[in-house]
């Protein structure tokens, strides 16, 4: 259960600096019109990559709020 929760949680922190990258990209996206010294960024594949991290993040989450419930039945068998 602890093992599920620790994999989860590295989820959670790499879905964040997945959505971090994809936001920084849109973000300079909008701001690199006709710069020439930097590459163009594809600001479809950044908002894709952003939707599948908020799915990633919900979906870790799940997982921690399973593995809470789990603990907190096998609590309620022991008491």
């Amino acid at each position: 259960m602890v093992s599920a929760i620790t994999t989860a949680v590295n989820g959670l922190n790499n879905a964040s600096k997945q959505l971090e990258i994809s936001a920084k990209q849109i973000a300079s996206a909008s701001t690199n019109t006709g710069n020439q010294t930097q590459p163009p960024v594809d600001v479809e594949k950044a908002l894709i990559n952003t939707n599948i991290e908020s799915y990633n993040f919900k979906a870790d989450l799940k997982v921690i709020q399973a593995a809470d419930d789990n603990f907190k039945s096998l609590l309620d068998i022991k008491t």
